[in-house]
């Protein structure tokens, strides 16, 4: 056969095998397989269907009226899911700055905020209505010539539901208290409170866990969808209810999400065809909605150290909890089923340090453990929340950690294990010096009061600006004998009891109960905090990013591609045989 033959049969075949190469993955992308399930459509399009025909009435109401400061459009909840709310809208002749005022029961409790800017149409939402009650709001306007003007408006709210009433306060030492509003996030309802116990906001939507505040004022909350066991959607949203930007992961969403400095989210995950859950860490584009990164903490950490009890081989890691520090652009995470903290370079992902007890650690983990120094220094146990003690740089290598320390048997040994009746739960401030791999214990508040406020579902501890510890026992569980639990089912109490602790003196300067009730975190703030003049109402766009674009899919085929390596068994050898020839090659 003659060269030139030759080579136009190689380019033919070749340009044959490309083509068949470039249909298979086009195939592949666009799968039914890799579209969004049509259950998540559906509940996403009914969100956004709903959300355009409430704004379309407000538009509607707007433009048929000539609406002024002194004779304002007033909508109560206006979008149906957060009943202690308003929005009111107007416009004025001249460019003019906005203040309102909600009254407290008493002075600690009002709402006092001024928006940004001078302009001429307002959009002003209203936070912080008591429930039941008649609420009479100030309004007040500021020319930029330097004139004011008040006026006020009145809104009757419904009581509140049945099952966020009958809270108290038992402690309160109120020239101590540092100020703002305790937003909890609970299994079926998400209520704020005030310095009196009285409920300020709640919502009837039914979210999952995450309860995320942003820079920009508003919250993302995670939704699940149909009878799924975890929430697969993320909405950005306000205290009104307004979306403004909606993320279908389609991985499973869990425990929390952190707001990167870039704005991209840092999302608690699982791949469940793996064979496990709750440990895997997703990185999300907060324009695109596209997953930029992901990492499987199989591949970084041991699945096959020994878990708590109650724990295993599926739910070995059990993510809850996941921070940024910027001084180092590394993350830490906390695994309540391996009860430790772990620090890792991101998005590196190489492990700087392990705090927890040192059992069950292969060698290849003993150089991160970290070594306790000084007196009275215990190990967290089914901890959750960890954080940076204090945005402040505490000196070179040190590093201070805030968190929630659950408390459950205190042992990976059943032999040891401590009794529910010796159970106790703490805010627990620690501190690393990452030089020396030394860890001290700073402070703890819980320990005194025993069995009586043990805490076994989730928890969260709160560096608040006065310098006090906000710390949530939200989850307060005991059987009909008074005894506590690991897990609470319908026949045990429920509790939930908020706690605000003086650091310095361990004085309870603010202690909050609500009977029934499990709690997951809490954290105290301003309605207003961060708000952002770009809520607006009548014109701002929903950035939508549910459907899978190639972007996605790739992701997603790339994802299936791993978990199908974790599952065959033939990989899986290969993967050990390749583990066992680096070994060797190391000890030689």
């Amino acid at each position: 056969m003659q060269p030139r033959f030759r080579l136009k049969r190689t380019l033919l075949l070749a340009g044959a095998a490309i083509g068949l190469i470039v249909l298979l993955v086009l195939a592949f992308l666009f799968s039914p397989a890799y579209s969004p399930p049509a259950q998540t459509l559906t509940f996403v399009k009914d969100a956004v269907a709903r959300q355009q025909k409430i704004e379309e009435g407000l538009r509607a109401y707007y433009q048929a009226g000539k609406y002024t400061f002194s004779a304002p459009l007033v909508i109560q909840d206006p979008y149906q899911t957060a009943p202690l709310t308003a929005l009111v809208i107007f416009d004025t002749p001249e460019n003019s700055q906005i203040s309102i005022h909600v009254p407290g029961k008493t002075p600690q409790a009002a709402v006092d905020v001024t928006f940004p800017g001078y302009q001429q149409h307002h959009e002003i939402p209203i936070y912080g209505l008591y429930a039941g009650t008649l609420n009479h709001v100030t309004l007040s306007m500021k020319m930029q010539n330097g004139e004011s003007e008040q006026t006020g408006i009145e809104l009757q709210t419904e009581p509140l539901p049945v099952n966020i009433q009958n809270a108290t306060v038992d402690t309160v030492d109120r020239s101590k208290y540092s100020p703002g509003f305790n937003f909890s996030l609970g299994a079926n309802q998400k209520p704020v409170f005030d310095i009196d116990g009285n409920v300020r906001w709640y919502s009837t939507e039914v979210s999952f866990q995450v309860f995320t505040p942003l820079k920009n004022g508003r919250y993302l909350f995670t939704y699940k969808v149909g009878d799924a066991k975890y929430a697969t959607i993320i909405m950005e949203q306000d205290l009104l209810g307004k979306i403004y930007a909606i993320y279908n992961v389609g991985d499973d969403i869990h425990h929390d999400i952190y707001e990167l400095p870039n704005g991209n989210m840092l999302v608690t995950s699982s791949f469940l065809e793996t064979g496990t859950q709750e440990d895997v860490i997703l990185e999300v584009d907060r324009n695109s909605g596209h997953i930029v990164r992901s990492f499987d903490l199989k591949d970084i950490l041991d699945p096959n150290r020994l878990p708590m009890m109650g724990f295993g081989p599926v739910d070995w890691l059990h993510l809850n909890s996941i921070f940024y520090d910027p001084t180092d652009q590394s993350i830490i995470i906390s695994s309540r089923a391996q009860s430790a903290v772990i620090k890792l370079t991101y998005p590196g992902m190489q492990i700087k340090w392990i705090l927890g007890a040192h059992d069950n650690w292969s060698a290849k983990y003993q150089p991160y453990l970290l070594t306790p120094v000084g007196t009275g220094f215990e190990w967290p146990w089914e901890q959750h929340d960890a954080t940076l003690y204090s945005p402040d740089v505490p000196g070179d290598n040190i590093v201070d950690i805030l968190l929630f320390d659950n408390g459950q048997y205190r042992s990976f040994d059943p032999a040891s294990a401590q009794s529910p009746l010796e159970w106790y739960s703490r805010v627990v401030h620690y501190r690393i010096n990452e030089a020396a791999m030394t860890i001290e214990q700073v402070w703890e508040y819980g320990k005194t009061r025993g069995a009586a406020i043990s805490n076994s579902n989730g928890g969260s501890a709160y560096h608040l600006p006065n310098g006090d510890i906000l710390g949530n026992w939200g989850g307060i569980g005991k059987d009909a004998q008074g005894i506590p639990v690991r897990e609470i089912d319908v026949n045990d109490t429920r509790e939930s009891k908020i706690i605000e602790v003086d650091p310095v003196t361990n004085e309870v300067v603010f202690e909050y109960g609500m009977p029934n009730t499990i709690m997951y975190r809490t954290l105290r703030a301003g309605f207003y905090d961060g708000y952002s003049d770009e809520n607006t109402y009548l014109s701002a766009a929903m950035n939508d990013t549910t459907e899978n674009d190639p972007a996605d899919r790739s992701f997603l085929a790339w994802r299936d591609v791993k978990q199908w390596s974790y599952s065959n068994p033939a990989i899986l050898a290969i993967r050990r045989a390749g583990r066992q020839i680096l070994a060797a090659i190391k000890v030689r």
